[in-house]
């Protein structure tokens, strides 16, 4: 049987920190002050994928304290992927890392606007009473529970890249897919049944597509990755 082979971390060749201009510069209580690449990388997939745990809860319930929790996640990824795109376009560093790696941080920050459109979307929700079937609920809980899947997934391929791995993410995403396409083609049936509110379709909609361009986004990202380990 042959074993899978590990690649490194393609964010691993860069230090904690800038390359200091001089070695006096160099002080040791400076290694741990600032988090690597690839730490900050891990940090921001841990905060969608709590994001994505916090709208699942929030949409059913209307919670303010999850939906504002949710938002504050939201503005520190965007704030991390700041940091971590001037970083990365470092002149000391671009030219270590396949230039597709560029786009990590911002893709993961696109990951994040489309959550912060379903929390949106949550919010109005909660706001104006606006009523889910069952069915829509029942879809939406399966949704979100397959993402979170996903990104747990591709955390783990992202830490140690492996194409087995990366095959699990990209077949998630194929089975989002699969269900995203069945929930839009009930949600239709429902509404022209009446058995839905007009108000709360579009919204509905809304984050469909907002799921979908997640899964998309994620895709993309592990696709990049795979590229490297084959």
């Amino acid at each position: 049987m042959t074993e899978e082979k590990v690649q490194p971390n393609p964010f691993r060749v860069l230090v904690s920190e800038l390359p200091l201009e001089s070695p006096e510069e160099a002080r040791p209580e400076d290694a741990s002050a600032t988090p690597s690449v690839e730490d900050t990388l891990c940090s921001m997939l841990d905060d969608i994928i709590e994001m994505i745990r916090l709208l699942s809860s929030s949409l059913a319930s209307g919670s303010t304290e999850e939906m504002d929790r949710c938002e504050l996640l939201a503005k520190r990824v965007h704030s991390q992927e700041r940091v971590l795109t001037m970083r990365l376009l470092d002149p000391r560093f671009k030219d270590r890392l396949p230039k597709d790696l560029v786009r990590f941080p911002y893709r993961l920050e696109r990951v994040g606007d489309m959550l912060e459109n379903i929390l949106t979307c949550s919010r109005l929700k909660a706001r104006d009473a606006i009523p889910f079937t069952e069915e829509a609920h029942a879809d939406l809980d399966e949704l979100f529970s397959r993402l979170i899947e996903m990104m747990i997934a591709f955390k783990a391929a992202f830490v140690s890249p492996r194409a087995d791995l990366l095959e699990s993410v990209i077949g998630l995403g194929a089975s989002i897919a699969e269900v995203l396409a069945g929930a839009r083609a009930g949600h239709w049936e429902r509404l022209w049944a009446g058995f839905c509110d007009p108000y709360a379709s579009s919204k509905y909609l809304d984050i469909l597509d907002s799921i979908k361009w997640t899964n998309e986004y994620v895709k993309k990202l592990a696709a990049t990755l795979m590229e490297l380990v084959t």
